[in-house]
């Protein structure tokens, strides 16, 4: 049975019967709960055993904000009396959050994800409207001359590129010395990667089967007749998504396919089946600044971020900030470098910025200057820095929390299991065992005749992945050998959440 509150039952059992009435009645009862809620050891292994094996449940709350059901839920088992119970989260991904309120987690089981690979744009020499184009091995486009047309063809549609399915357009530039503005796609076809004159840019593009009958060249196209090409140089990148993934499983973004694929540039691939075995697990809590992590990033020093951070700093207590030294988000737009600065030599300047604004910069990053690991020590010594994921006001900005990050390698021993990491193929740590559904037949998944269960007791330790301490808003990462593949895979986790942290009692 779930652990109910004993003290003043008249109060709980009041309040619980008016939770149902709506939110409201919720908050009441969440806060004449609150001083029992604090009442479980702060020893949460301890602990475990005290938890309810049921969670209340409640019907007919019809809310599509996930975060909005928790609470709601958290409230209404709050004003039962129950301060703590188990959750679990069953998502496919690569990374996921640790959920409000989380103090404990246990990794259930963990599955394998099989894709077929592609990346299958192949440049070639070429000279057509007035450009000469020439290829290299790793991928490279180089571009000289005086263009005759607004586009230049580099090579028709392949068959593999002329299918109806979903594909995902890459374009790079890596030198373009009089910023050409230029967009790559299947030139007279519906969709083209973003114009840009530096940096990369992405689409994905639904060919459908009218299109596939129009013009067949791939090219570039966005600029004048006349425009002068001097020793340009990018590369471009085709994904058969469809094939990929399977249809109806594509991404729908690029965000989405860039998350799964972050490298710049992935050499050409016909297709193969990569299998996204799970290595460790990484448990990290939600402050980002890692010092360790800081580079030479000439003239700064730091590491590269994404346009969807946030960076606030407060001093320490009886310190003193650094002198003739700055710090914040540097950026370079348009070959211009600019900053948002929070520490420079007149001083702290500010206490939160974010990257929200650099949207197209090719190089956004969290810095400081003089560009080098002692400036950097120097400031971390003298202020509490946060970074954390999503954009905050400095009073929804999460409460400062340092720097951790622990990571669970998986045994070589349950890595050598035959067809680790296939999909379909499970590794259940509560049961301890390995169940072999799927195996690898030249390009294609093939399910076994009879699946195949190990026992995997004596292969692994019996806490092992049990009662990982966790903070909130943290993430969880399921790392493969390759970091350039962040394939999501199926796992299922069990958190051991405090219900008054969840409703917003505390």
């Amino acid at each position: 049975m779930a652990t109910k509150v004993t003290a003043d039952k008249a109060t709980v059992a009041d309040h619980a019967a008016k939770v149902a009435e709506d939110r409201t009645a919720a908050e009441t009862a969440a806060q004449t709960a609150q001083a029992v809620a604090d009442s479980l050891p702060d020893d949460y292994v301890t602990a475990v055993g005290k938890i309810a094996e049921n969670t209340a449940e409640i019907a007919n709350v019809k809310l599509t904000d996930k975060e909005l059901q928790r609470r709601v839920n958290a409230l209404y088992s709050i004003g039962q009396g129950i301060t703590h119970q188990f959750e679990t989260d069953t998502d496919t991904a690569y990374q996921k959050t640790v959920p409000t309120g989380a103090k404990l987690m246990s990794v259930k089981n963990i599955g394998g994800r099989s894709i077929v690979f592609n990346q299958i744009f192949q440049p070639r020499k070429e000279a057509n409207n007035g450009a000469t184009v020439t290829a290299d091995s790793d991928g490279m486009i180089t571009i000289n001359g005086t263009t005759t047309a607004s586009y230049i063809n580099f090579r028709d549609v392949t068959p593999e590129q002329n299918k109806v399915g979903k594909y995902a357009f890459k374009s790079l530039i890596l030198n373009n010395p009089d910023s050409i503005s230029m967009k790559f796609s299947f030139l007279n076809r519906s969709q083209s990667t973003p114009a840009i004159t530096s940096g990369s840019s992405a689409v994905i593009y639904n060919q459908t089967q009218s299109e596939i009958s129009l013009g067949k060249a791939t090219g570039i196209s966005g600029f004048a007749v006349g425009t002068v090409f001097n020793d340009v140089k990018i590369k471009i990148q085709i994904f058969d998504l469809t094939t990929m993934f399977g249809a109806g499983n594509e991404p729908s973004t690029v965000e989405e396919f860039e998350k799964m694929f972050p490298a710049d540039y992935y050499p050409y691939n016909a297709g193969e089946i990569i299998s996204a075995g799970t290595e460790e697990i990484v448990e990290q809590g939600k402050n980002l600044f890692d010092i360790e992590k800081c580079v030479s990033l000439v003239p700064y020093y730091g590491f590269e971020i994404d346009t969807n951070k946030t960076l606030k700093i407060a001093l320490k207590d009886k310190k003193t900030c650094p002198t003739g030294v700055s710090f914040g988000i540097v950026y370079i737009f348009h070959d211009n470098t600019m900053a948002n600065w929070l520490i420079t030599s007149k001083g702290v300047v500010g206490a939160i910025t974010d990257s929200s604004t650099m949207v197209g910069a090719t190089q956004v990053m969290v810095a400081c200057y003089p560009g080098n690991k002692e400036t950097m020590q120097s400031i971390a010594d003298a202020f509490d820095i946060m970074l954390v994921d999503g954009i905050y006001k400095s009073d929804t900005m999460p409460a400062y929390a340092p720097f951790h990050r622990n990571e669970y390698p998986i045994p070589e021993t349950i890595k050598a299991l035959s067809g680790y990491g296939i999909e379909g193929n499970v590794t259940d740590y509560e049961a301890k065992t390995y169940t072999q559904n799927n195996t690898i037949d030249g390009t294609a998944i093939k399910a076994l005749d009879t699946p195949i269960v190990t026992d995997i007791s004596t292969l692994i330790p019996d806490d092992f992945l049990r009662n990982i301490e966790v903070e909130a808003g943290g993430s969880v990462i399921f790392k493969n050998s390759n970091d350039n593949y962040h394939i999501p895979v199926p796992s299922e986790e069990e958190y051991i959440v405090k219900l008054s942290e969840v409703g917003g009692t505390t």
